[in-house]
């Protein structure tokens, strides 16, 4: 992966470092002294974080001045909030989401390239952290064609895929999976629709494919094996294609006539 793309997911991860203290589980919410404490940290661990942020958006003879000052302004604005916001339960749960969404779409925003390269059988968790990296730094459209996709996708690989990020899954029928894997499959997938809506999720099937791909932003991944396997096994390789008229159409011809679960024109979950 290229370095700035690497320091790009390091940087997402960092963010979720940095508001995990805010965003307490429920049994914390309703308490405003906690609430305030959790502030009050934030604000502490902040100028760390936002080093880091212009380090990664003023590289060498560049500047992305627009999306460092989004950031800073989202960040510094939720920095500045006093005891009246933290006393107000519901008002600090929705502006904590907010604030998380615009800086991690705004981090995403910054153009970055993957470098080509082949991550061999030998490596299954280089695998598994290379194609989480790509998922999560995507910024525009995902497309994952597997044929033995399980619950695990969900929350392995797009649980942090910005929201700004229209996904789509294609796999294989229910018949061809297995019964308790399938469920477990839907449930999941269900929840993330309900997450993302029919404008920004899709789930197709189909049966006649073979190839297990991953279409990042338009750049194209050959997977070794399926992506629940990543990082379990040690067969497994991720190959970066080139996007040429042939692959392309290859890549097309293998979601064409699918049939779609839920999406655009299904709004009904399964």
């Amino acid at each position: 992966m290229s370095s700035a793309r690497q320091t790009q997911s390091e940087l997402l991860y960092l963010l979720g470092q940095l508001l995990g203290p805010l965003e307490s589980p429920p049994s914390e919410v309703g308490d405003a002294l906690l609430r305030r404490r959790a502030l009050a940290q934030f604000s502490a661990d902040l100028p760390t974080f936002i080093e880091r942020l212009r380090s990664f958006t003023h590289p060498p003879g560049q500047a992305y001045t627009a999306e460092y000052r989004t950031v800073l302004r989202e960040l510094s604005s939720l920095s500045k909030q006093g005891p009246t916001f933290t006393s107000n339960a519901e008002l600090y749960r929705e502006t904590v989401a907010q604030t998380a969404a615009s800086v991690r779409d705004a981090i995403c925003s910054v153009p970055t390239t993957a470098e080509a390269r082949i991550l061999h059988a030998n490596s299954p968790f280089s695998a598994y952290c290379f194609i989480r990296d790509l998922c999560e730094t995507t910024s525009q459209r995902l497309v994952w064609i597997d044929r033995h996709f399980s619950s695990a996708v969900f929350y392995r690989y797009l649980r942090h895929v910005p929201s700004t990020v229209a996904v789509t899954l294609l796999t294989w029928p229910e018949p061809k999976h297995q019964k308790a894997n399938w469920l477990d499959f839907i449930e999941a997938s269900r929840l993330f629709a309900l997450e993302r809506g029919s404008d920004k999720y899709t789930l197709l099937s189909k049966i006649d494919f073979h190839d297990r791909w991953l279409d990042c932003d338009n750049s194209l991944y050959l997977l070794g094996g399926s992506g629940k396997d990543a990082g379990q096994s040690s067969d497994f390789s991720v190959s970066p294609m080139e996007a040429s008229t042939e692959t392309t159409a290859r890549f097309s011809a293998t979601i064409k006539d699918a049939v779609e679960l839920f999406g655009k024109t299904t709004s009904n979950h399964p």
